[in-house]
């Protein structure tokens, strides 16, 4: 019944009568079918893909585990301390978010896809960021995003040119870091989602590293980077991750 109802909800805001509901935070589960085509060449970067995933995810936890006890003496010192502390990242976070875009170069409008480039508004897959009229900047196409339109763009199929390798880097060192020293602040915040961000920014990476050496598209490389490294910190079963991806 619920799979029924959902399925109809899903086709009902797909004819565009629902809004802005599916963009942004509120995320539309529209699975469909796909074939993936792999050999035994393949084992070995996902192999690889899947260990140093384990090892980034555990030392994410190593990380996280001496920032919490520095933010703790500091909250202990009271609630102006508190207030600092929390003022300070944030506006570090939004000097790396703001400022790191303004590295990376534009890229030309692809010619085969149905949305709109330079996208407008907070929603899209393309932002202008200082470029040209038939041009976006596909790190401030990352950072700019919110997080679960992020996590689709990276988890998209037949993209493999759309972002540079050089601004993965960049986005999946920033949100690496900007996760840990995010959390444990007098703000709301969690580690899941931006676990997953950072984890399908890794995968994607590895993916273009491998280069011609896999056929594998890099959002799968994307989707099976987000279980190695949600693995690796959260300590679930693998079949646990791979089910709520």
């Amino acid at each position: 019944m619920v799979a029924v109802v959902l399925r109809a909800l899903i086709d009902f805001c797909q004819s565009g009568k629902c809004g802005l509901f599916g963009k942004g935070g509120l995320i539309m589960f529209d699975v469909t079918a796909d074939y993936v085509t792999y050999h035994l060449i393949h084992l070995h970067p996902v192999i690889t893909l899947g260990v140093f995933g384990g090892i980034l995810g555990s030392l994410y936890n190593f990380f996280l585990d001496k920032v919490l006890r520095l933010y703790n003496r500091i909250n202990e010192k009271g609630k102006a301390y508190k207030l600092l502390l929390a003022a300070t990242v944030t506006v570090c976070t939004s000097c790396c978010i703001f400022g790191l875009p303004w590295i990376a170069a534009c890229k030309p409008c692809p010619t085969d896809t149905r949305e709109a480039c330079p996208s407008i508004g907070r929603s899209g897959n393309f932002k202008k960021f200082q470029c040209a009229t038939d041009e976006y900047n596909d790190l401030a196409s990352l950072f700019f995003n919110t997080n679960d339109d992020t996590i689709r763009n990276l988890y998209r199929a037949g993209t493999d040119d759309e972002f540079h390798i050089s601004s993965i880097l960049v986005f999946f060192i920033a949100s690496y870091f900007l996760g840990i020293f995010s959390y444990g602040l007098a703000l709301p915040s969690s580690l899941f989602v931006p676990v997953i961000l950072t984890a399908a920014a890794y995968g994607r990476l590895v993916g273009m590293l491998i280069g011609s050496q896999s056929t594998l598209d890099h959002g799968l490389f994307a989707v099976l980077g987000s279980a190695a490294l949600l693995r690796g910190s959260m300590r679930m079963t693998v079949s646990v991750c791979v089910i709520i991806l």
